[in-house]
């Protein structure tokens, strides 16, 4: 999945510029600007929250094409054009190709930077660190538990072409952060690890002097996520907007991800200093954030015109329930001073 994904050369994110609703996949963003309008309106309300806020940052984590942030600048813009002369709005990015899609899009904002989180000394960051469908996209291992134990799954070249094969965990980490879980699994049931997630919340938990970091993924909770309903686990892929259940198939040219276990990132952020703040679905993120006033506001001034049904449109496909609405969650977590 590192490969695949990651590649310098072929890496499915390192080389590619046409991902998202172009692409492969939709993201929240691409949906409609109203995401982005309600991301910054709760933005915002967690940077006055801040005690010490004269110089903030938001820090948005594999911002793809940038659209989200264009979305959430130009809201800023227009309605908190104070706090969008104040802040710093960085970008940290590890595609190249992205890179170079982002700064295109962005290159007329005063305001936004790229770097990488190698350039921020540890406590110095005060502000927002979020990220849009980042952790769904970190390398995972594959477990299977057989005969009362866990087995790892690799990718092996036979008979031309790439298999499975069961073998002993690739390192004692997994082993034993899964054996703490007590998820009563069946016989030859598949579930992921994403070890990857937490080094990025020990990261974020170091960068941080004083805010927030705010995740919108799709996953669950792990007693939900790990059911026997998923017996194969969660990994797949897309490729041209279709739902792909071997992953194996084109490396490198199709997307692959894995569903967030949310339990996970709840429990380990409180270890290193996060501590959890709201856990909720997308769809009562955004309905507690306005939508339904903001879909009211934009019929009053504008009519039922073109421009309103696509909004009204949008916020079906953002608050289905059994779809996006419910399969994408919402976390925020705090990092207060010491």
């Amino acid at each position: 999945m590192q490969t695949a994904l990651y590649d310098p050369e072929d890496g499915y994110y390192t080389r590619r510029q046409q991902i998202g609703g172009r692409g492969d996949f939709y993201t929240n963003a691409n949906i409609h600007p109203l995401f982005g309008v309600l991301l910054a309106e709760k933005l915002v309300v967690l940077l006055n929250g801040l005690p010490d806020s004269s110089e903030p940052m938001f820090i948005e984590v594999g911002a793809g094409t940038g659209l989200l942030a264009e979305h959430v600048l130009r809201h800023l813009e227009r309605e908190h054009h104070e706090w969008f002369e104040r802040i710093t709005y960085v970008m940290v990015e590890a595609s190249p190709a992205m890179k170079q899609v982002e700064q295109e899009r962005l290159q007329h904002m005063p305001n936004i930077t790229w770097k990488s989180f190698d350039e921020f000394e540890a406590g110095t960051v005060t502000g927002i660190i979020f990220s849009n469908e980042l952790i769904d996209a970190m390398p995972v291992h594959r477990l299977q538990w057989r005969n009362g134990r866990f087995h790892e799954l690799y990718v092996d070249w036979r008979d031309g072409r790439w298999i499975w094969v069961a073998g002993p965990c690739s390192c004692q980490e997994v082993e034993a952060f899964v054996m703490n879980w007590s998820l009563g699994l069946d016989e030859g049931q598949v579930i992921e690890v994403n070890l990857n997630a937490l080094r990025y919340l020990e990261l974020i938990a170091r960068l941080l002097k004083h805010g927030y970091l705010l995740t919108i993924d799709y996953g669950d909770r792990r007693e939900r996520l790990f059911s026997a309903a998923r017996r194969e686990g969660t990994v797949r892929s897309f490729y041209r907007h279709v739902l792909i259940d071997d992953v194996l198939e084109r490396i490198g040219d199709q997307d692959i991800t894995a569903s967030v276990d949310f339990t996970t990132l709840i429990e380990h952020g409180e270890r290193v200093g996060l501590r959890l703040v709201e856990f909720k679905t997308q769809r009562q993120f955004l309905l507690e954030q306005g939508l339904m006033e903001r879909l009211a506001a934009m019929r009053e001034s504008g009519g039922a015109g073109v421009e309103f049904y696509q909004s009204l449109l949008a916020a079906k496909h953002l608050l289905m329930p059994g779809a996006l609405g419910d399969h994408f969650k919402v976390l925020i977590q705090q990092k207060a001073c010491d």
